[in-house]
């Protein structure tokens, strides 16, 4: 069926399926390519023994991750790698893009180098379920004969977790020249404030 993605020839006449997007190959032999169905679904019939490896590239708007103040510059990369034994599956991924965001202390724009990985198990049996998320654990259950392996939902929480609270362009910055770790440095636009307040320390004094 995808002859193709594993370096067989493949009559002319055969066109390939609309959807499916062209993977990257990997020189290692002993690994295979598997192409994904859908935007990171896996049918767990095209897994086959040993490993497997799934290079993606998805846009942030497939995934629909919305993140507050947060720019994506590039696509999101995720690269899937299936580890099969007899009736189960190993799944390991690993997330890597670039996000525009704002620091918090200087109010600058900067590029932040997201990247997560999780793992998770699947245990085939006949009549499981016939999807696997892992949106609330890392192990399923799963048909072994029709079960769909669905990463889009947990790749979408890990971008979000991985989001930093507080975003810095680095950690030492000093902010926008008024801001030190170390020291009891005012903000200019809150000046006028701490004048009220001496005003009004030496109206009670009197």
């Amino acid at each position: 069926m995808f002859a193709e993605a594993q370096g067989v020839e493949t009559p002319s006449a055969v066109k390939p399926l609309k959807g499916l997007r062209r993977i990257a190959l990997t020189p290692k032999k002993a690994i295979s390519i598997i192409p994904h169905m859908f935007v990171l679904r896996f049918p767990v019939f095209e897994i086959r023994e040993g490993k497997n490896r799934s290079l993606v590239t998805v846009s942030p708007a497939e995934l629909e991750v919305e993140y507050s103040g947060a720019v994506f510059e590039e696509p999101v990369q995720v690269e899937v790698v299936f580890t099969r034994y007899g009736s189960g599956i190993n799944v390991r991924v690993f997330i890597k893009t670039i996000v525009k965001l704002v620091c918090s202390r200087c109010l600058k724009p900067f590029d932040y180098a997201l990247e997560s990985s999780f793992e998770a198990q699947v245990q085939l049996q006949r009549g499981g379920p016939a999807f696997a998320d892992f949106w609330e654990e890392d192990f399923s259950l799963l048909d072994a004969g029709s079960g769909l392996i669905d990463l889009r939902e947990r790749v979408r929480e890990e971008i979000i977790l991985d989001m930093p609270w507080m975003p810095l362009c680095s950690p030492d910055c000093e902010g926008g020249g008024y801001y030190d770790s170390g020291e009891d440095r005012i903000d200019p636009r809150w000046k006028g404030l701490e004048a009220f307040g001496n005003d009004k320390s030496k109206d009670e004094k009197g």
